[in-house]
């Protein structure tokens, strides 16, 4: 089998690709890109020269895919790795080896780096997923499935954006780590294999991205016009400053100097807005709240989350959180809000963090309904919606520049079904990339010795045996397969 320039020549087993449903959340360019830009909203100081040290960027990019990595060999770590569940118990896990000497020995600073680009993943899927998805659901009227890679395709079109992530996890220390914190066992072979398929379905997606551009354009023109728009919730400028505050608090974290009762670092509404909408059925009056502490499942309910009204009357809504110890939380008010009245989301100070502190301080978010049709006047003049555009701004789209499509061939290979040959330099369609997405997402894996046996990254290898390289790519490995882990009554 020949290779293409730049990426391997690739076995796509489409029972590795269909390994779970089609569903939500970010794709692995989009990690990665969210990551290199955070480090730019980080001030001058200690945590500036950790994240900016050219030395430490793969380290990054390689936690900004870890999580997901789970999922591309099916195994439970992919979950756990999401969440504070991962991130607390491994902050305190360097911080007891490495915090009295301040995080300056070159091991602690390529530990804070993973860490750091595991806390970017994890922020970035529930920012993106509850304020921005969400959105588009209602305004695209769409399932969203398929705004995971069709965002990954906007970037790699519209901003030339690529990905170094290598996979190459730290595979004979992983292992001890997650068993000193009580996480998935898991053993080099397993995290070889997943971060080989990461990384390299990752390279495909960059590569061949562009050939799904105008088709999810098309499919969801509201988001392709609004995502990076910093004026809407969620939108990818909010996943970038929202990663960087995360990243400011775990280091007061490792510091050991984190107040447990901090402000929220992103929500909707944010403090003091005004013109909050008031139909219960419009997505735009979701209270979402993202914390930069995990906070304790069993503490959050309807009495610790509330929307308070006139007389500090509660609002009757739902209150559910997001992910297993995750940082977000929902209010879903049942009934509609009053016109041009002043309302508050308010924290109580019994939340209690995951690590085990009662918050202690009551946080309140006050903001203001907009005024009735028919008096408009009387409130601060509406915002402009920005335009949703009728047609993509580009109308040829390539690869990032300097990445050609390559020559040659790459093998879509189903089991037992026959190969589907694809010549590399020509684009491949929406259908032939999200072929996978039909079958049975209940299908077998293959056995982990017909997996990549070596790194991905690099020149690359060529086909070992009859396996070749088996390139875990976009139907399947970039989208997200967490299971969404929200309380009773959330949807």
């Amino acid at each position: 089998m020949k290779r293409s320039t730049g990426l391997v020549g690739a076995l796509l087993p489409l029972s590795v690709l269909a390994l779970a449903p089609r569903a939500e959340a970010n794709s692995m360019v989009t990690h990665v890109w969210v990551a290199e830009q955070s480090i730019t909203q980080i001030e001058p100081g200690p945590l500036r020269d950790i994240v900016a040290d050219p030395a430490l960027r793969g380290v990054i990019q390689n936690g900004a895919i870890y999580p997901d990595s789970g999922y591309s060999v099916r195994h439970e770590y992919g979950e756990w790795a999401h969440w504070e569940s991962w991130v607390e118990p491994y902050l305190q896990w360097i911080r007891g080896r490495w915090g009295s000497e301040g995080y300056r020995s070159a091991d602690a600073r390529r530990h804070v780096a993973f860490l750091l680009g595991c806390a970017a993943h994890s922020m970035t899927d529930q920012t993106f997923d509850q304020y921005f998805m969400a959105r588009a659901r209602q305004h695209d009227r769409t399932g969203a499935d398929n705004l995971d890679i069709g965002s990954d395709a906007w970037l790699v079109v519209e901003h030339g954006v690529t990905s170094e992530a290598d996979g190459r996890f730290w595979v004979d220390e992983l292992p001890g780590i997650h068993a000193a914190v009580g996480g998935p066992a898991v053993t080099p072979a397993v995290l070889t294999e997943a971060g080989s398929l990461t990384s390299a379905g990752t390279r495909f997606l960059v590569r061949f991205g562009h050939t799904l551009y105008t088709a999810r354009w098309r499919e969801m023109p509201w988001s392709a016009s609004h995502y990076m728009d910093p004026d809407t919730p969620g939108a990818y400028p909010h996943l970038v400053s929202t990663t960087a505050a995360y990243w400011r608090f775990l280091w007061r974290r490792l510091q050991g100097d984190a107040p447990p009762g901090a402000a929220p670092i992103y929500s909707w509404p944010s403090p003091d807005q005004v013109n909050f909408p008031v139909g219960r059925d419009d997505i735009e009056s979701r209270v979402v709240v993202t914390t930069p502490w995990g906070l304790d499942d069993a503490s959050v309910n309807d009495t610790t989350v509330r929307i308070l009204g006139p007389d500090d009357a509660p609002v009757p809504a739902q209150v559910s959180r997001y992910g297993d110890h995750g940082n977000t939380l929902m209010i879903r008010s049942t009934a509609d809000l009053a016109y041009d009245t002043a309302y508050r989301v308010e924290l109580s100070a019994s939340l209690r963090t995951l690590e085990g502190s009662l918050t202690g301080t009551a946080r309140s978010i006050p903001f203001r309904t907009r005024c009735a049709p028919d008096r408009l006047a009387m409130c601060p003049p509406l915002p402009t919606p920005r335009p949703t555009l009728a047609a993509p701004p580009v109308s040829t789209p390539r690869p990032p520049p300097g990445l050609d499509a390559g020559s040659g061939t790459v093998v879509i290979e189903p089991d037992d079904a026959g190969a589907v040959v694809v010549d590399a330099g020509e684009a491949l369609d929406a259908a032939t990339l999200d072929a996978p997405a039909a079958l049975d997402a209940g299908a077998a894996a293959p056995p982990a010795t017909e997996g990549c046996g070596c790194r991905a990254g690099g020149s690359g290898s060529g086909a070992s045996g009859g396996a070749g390289l088996v390139l875990v790519g976009l139907a399947g490995l970039v989208r997200s397969r967490r299971r969404r882990a929200l309380s009773a009554g959330a949807s």
